[in-house]
C-alpha cells in the first residue's frame, strides 16, 4: 500500500531565514514573468463586501493566543502597519517580516516576551491579534492520448478522472479562456510539455528559493490537473481548458507565507486560487488574506485534508456550516465509484468531492494521474507507478489525496467562468455545488458535501447548451466558379463541438438545379474535411444550385447535415444568325433568323437599317428558344422612292446577360 504523501515539518529547513536581529523587512516575493504577456480578465469585486480586519477577541474560537509559540515565532496583526517597529521594541521581540498590505508582522522572541505580546490583545489598540506561525501541509495523496489510452491495470484511460467528471463533454461547448487565470500556491512548477505556454507568471520567496521551479513534484502535479494543455496531441489534458496559470512557489507553507501569496495572486487579477494544503486551526493572518481575496472577487478552492477528521483550514473557512452558500470551496476526495475516500476529511465545512483516489485505499499502481517534473523527490522515492513518454520525455505518475481533488474543482470553476465572465465568485461556487453528482433527491451531507463535482452539468447550466458530443459542419466553400457545362466542387470542415477535427466517417452529397437532380461524382469525409462534387450540365447555367450534405462520424456515430447553395454561372454567350432576305418595294417581307442558347432561354433584338439609320427596332422578352428553329419578323418595305441599301441585324441575350455578337444580313429590294 502506498502512503499518502504529506509535506511535514521535515521541510521546515526550507523556510526563508530571517534577517539580522531587529532588521524590519518585508517577506519578498520575486516574480518570474513568462513571455509573451497575455490579457488577464480579473474577477468582478463583490459590490457589498466590506473588509473586516481580524481581531483576537472576536475569533477566540478560531485562534489560540495563549498556547506556546513553536520555534519562538508569532504573527502580530497590526491596526496600522507603520507601528511595526514600535510594537517590536515595546515587547522586546525581533521583527522578522512585515506585510503592510495585510497589516501583519512576524516576530521572533522568547516565550515570555511572546506571551506578554499575546496578553496585550484588547488592551493595546495597536495590536489586533497575536497567533503562532501555523504550518500547512500539502495533502498529497482529447486528442490528448492519456485521456483515452487505456491502462491495462484498470481497463480505464490513464487519466480516468478527466472523463469521470464529464470534462470531455463539457469541453464540447466550453473551451475555456486564456483571459481566465487560475492562481496556484504550491511547491512551484516544472517546465514540462503539458504546461508549455500555460504559465503567465510565477513567484518565489527570495528567502526560500532562487527560482519558481519545482523539484518536489507536488506543484507540477497540481498545476497539470488545473491547466495542462488540451488537444495538443500529447500527454494529458487539464480541467480548465485554455485558461492560464499564475503560480507561487511556497515550500515553507507557513500561515505568513500563504497569506502573502494569497494577497499577491489576488492583486495579480486571478479568478481562482487553488490551495492544496492545510492544517488544524485558523490563522488570523490567513483570514485577513482570504477576506481580501474574497472582496476582490476571487474564488478560493482548498483541499479538505487527508486525516479522516474534520475539514482542515483554510478550507474550513471557505465553506459555512451545513453546505450553506459561501465564497469558496472545501474539496474532499472521492474514488472511481463516487464514494468518499475513507481518509478524506469531512464534516460540516465540506463543500463537495472530486476524484482524489481510484480505490478505497491508496495503491501503488493506480490513482489520480498527473504530470511530474524530471526531479520529483516527493514521488521518486515512493512505490507509485511512474510513466515516461518515449517521444517527449515527459513524466507522469499516479497519486492520491485531496491535494489532487481541489485542482480539478478549481479547473472546472475556471471553465464555468470562461462561459460567463460576469459571474461573481459565490455564483460560480453555487453552480459547482448545485450541479454536483449525488443520489436522486439527496441534499448536502457531511461525508459527501453536495456530491462529486460534475463538469458536464456545471457547463450545461452555465451555458444553457447540451454537452452531448455533436458534429458540426462548417461553412461550405466552392472551389472556383460554378459554371454550366463544368463541375461544382465544395468542401467544408467537419469538427466536434469542441473544435477537434472528425478523423473519418461517411458523407452523402445531393444537389439540384430547379427540378433537375445532379449526379454526385465525389462524396467523402476524411481528415476533418467533407468533399462533394457534381457535374453541372451546360443547360443549367444562369440558375441556382441547391445542395445538401449529410455526414456521420465513424467513431461516435454522431450526425450532422447542412444546406448550401451557389449561382451557376452561364459563361457562354448565345449565338444569333440573320438570313438574307429579298422582296419588292412596298411589299411585306419576312425577315428570317436563328437564335441558339444552351440554356434554352434567351431574348432577341432585331433592327432594320437603311444605309446607317435604323428604321425599325423590334425586341422580345426572355423566352424559350430552339436552336434548330427558324424565327421570323414581318416587315413592310418602303416605297421605291426611299432607296437603300437595306439590311437587318439580330442580337441575343441569355438570362445571365451574356450578349451575342450581332449578325447582319442584306435585304434585296426591286
Amino acid at each position: 500500500m502506498r502512503m499518502r504523501l504529506l509535506l511535514t515539518a521535515g521541510l521546515a529547513v526550507l523556510v526563508s531565514s530571517p534577517g539580522a536581529a531587529g532588521a524590519l523587512q518585508p517577506m519578498r516575493l520575486r516574480e518570474h514573468v513568462q513571455a509573451p504577456s497575455v490579457f488577464v480578465a480579473p474577477p468582478r469585486p463583490l459590490p457589498r463586501f466590506r473588509m473586516r480586519w481580524a481581531h483576537g477577541p472576536r475569533l477566540r474560537g478560531l485562534a489560540a493566543t495563549t498556547t506556546r509559540f513553536a520555534g519562538g515565532r508569532a504573527v502580530v496583526g497590526l491596526a496600522d502597519p507603520t507601528d511595526a517597529a514600535a510594537v517590536a521594541r515595546a515587547f522586546r521581540v525581533s521583527p522578522v517580516y512585515v506585510n503592510r498590505g495585510l497589516r501583519a508582522l512576524e516576530v521572533a522572541g522568547d516565550q515570555g516576551s511572546l506571551q506578554a505580546l499575546a496578553a496585550s490583545v484588547g488592551a493595546d489598540a495597536r495590536i489586533r491579534y497575536v497567533e503562532p506561525v501555523r504550518r500547512r501541509e500539502t495533502f498529497h495523496k482529447r486528442n490528448d492520448p492519456l485521456t483515452t489510452t487505456v491502462d491495462p491495470t484498470t481497463h480505464l484511460p490513464f487519466e480516468w478522472q478527466f472523463s469521470h467528471v464529464g470534462l470531455d463533454s463539457a469541453l464540447n461547448v466550453d473551451r475555456g479562456s486564456p483571459a481566465i487565470v487560475v492562481g496556484v500556491i504550491d511547491t512551484g512548477w516544472g517546465q514540462v510539455p503539458d504546461l508549455s505556454g500555460k504559465v503567465v507568471a510565477s513567484w518565489y520567496f527570495t528567502g526560500q528559493a532562487t527560482d519558481p521551479f519545482d523539484t518536489l513534484g507536488h506543484g507540477t502535479f497540481v498545476s497539470s490537473l488545473v491547466g495542462a494543455l488540451n488537444d495538443d496531441g500529447q500527454g494529458m489534458a487539464g480541467f480548465c481548458g485554455s485558461c492560464k496559470l499564475d503560480i507561487v512557489k511556497d515550500i515553507g507553507l507557513t500561515s505568513y507565507s500563504v497569506a502573502t501569496a494569497i494577497r499577491t495572486l489576488a492583486d495579480a487579477g486571478v479568478r481562482v486560487i487553488n490551495m492544496s494544503f492545510g492544517g488544524p486551526g485558523m490563522s488570523l493572518m490567513e483570514k485577513d488574506a482570504l477576506d481580501y481575496a474574497i472582496g476582490k472577487g476571487v474564488l478560493l478552492v482548498a483541499s479538505a485534508g487527508n486525516d479522516g477528521g474534520p475539514v482542515n483550514y483554510p478550507a474550513a473557512y471557505l465553506q459555512p456550516d451545513g453546505g450553506a452558500a459561501g465564497y469558496g470551496l472545501a474539496v474532499g476526495a472521492s474514488d472511481a465509484t463516487d464514494h468518499p475516500a475513507p481518509w478524506s476529511s469531512w464534516g460540516s465545512h465540506l463543500s463537495l468531492l472530486a476524484p482524489g483516489t481510484f480505490a478505497s485505499a491508496p495503491l501503488c499502481n493506480v490513482g489520480v494521474f498527473g504530470a511530474l517534473p524530471p526531479v520529483a523527490s516527493l514521488f521518486d522515492g515512493d512505490c507509485s507507478t511512474k510513466f515516461t513518454d518515449a517521444t517527449t520525455g515527459a513524466r507522469y505518475g499516479y497519486s492520491d489525496g485531496t491535494s489532487f481533488a481541489a485542482p480539478e474543482a478549481a479547473g472546472i470553476a475556471a471553465l464555468v467562468w470562461a462561459a460567463h465572465p460576469e459571474l461573481l465568485n459565490y455564483e460560480v461556487a453555487e453552480i459547482l455545488t448545485h450541479t454536483a453528482t449525488r443520489a436522486a433527491g439527496a441534499g448536502w451531507s457531511p461525508t459527501q458535501g453536495w456530491g462529486v463535482v460534475n463538469a458536464k452539468t456545471a457547463v450545461e447550466l452555465a451555458t444553457g447548451k447540451s454537452t452531448v458530443d455533436g458534429v458540426v459542419i462548417g461553412e461550405p466553400r466552392f472551389e472556383g466558379r460554378v459554371e454550366g457545362g463544368g463541375s461544382a466542387s465544395a468542401t467544408a470542415d467537419v469538427t466536434y463541438q469542441d473544435g477537434a477535427a472528425v478523423a473519418s466517417g461517411s458523407a452523402t452529397c445531393t444537389a439540384s438545379v430547379g427540378d433537375r437532380k445532379l449526379t454526385a461524382t465525389e462524396q467523402k469525409l476524411d481528415a476533418g474535411v467533407v468533399r462533394c462534387a457534381w457535374d453541372v450540365p451546360a443547360a443549367l447555367g444562369g440558375r441556382q444550385l441547391v445542395a445538401h450534405v449529410d455526414v456521420q462520424d465513424a467513431e461516435t456515430g454522431a450526425k450532422a447535415s447542412r444546406d448550401f447553395e451557389a449561382d451557376v454561372l452561364d459563361a457562354k454567350a448565345p449565338e444569333a444568325k440573320a438570313l438574307r432576305a429579298s422582296g419588292r418595294y412596298g411589299a411585306r417581307l419576312t425577315l428570317r433568323f436563328r437564335v441558339s442558347e444552351e440554356t434554352g432561354t434567351a431574348r432577341r433584338l432585331v433592327r432594320v437599317y437603311r444605309k446607317t439609320k435604323a428604321i425599325l427596332s423590334s425586341s422580345g422578352d426572355l423566352a424559350a428558344v430552339d436552336s434548330a428553329a427558324l424565327r421570323s419578323l414581318a416587315w413592310t418595305a418602303p416605297r421605291r422612292a426611299a432607296r437603300g441599301p437595306y439590311k437587318f441585324c439580330v442580337w441575343a441575350w441569355d438570362r445571365s446577360g451574356n450578349e451575342s455578337d450581332p449578325s447582319c444580313a442584306k435585304i434585296s429590294l426591286r
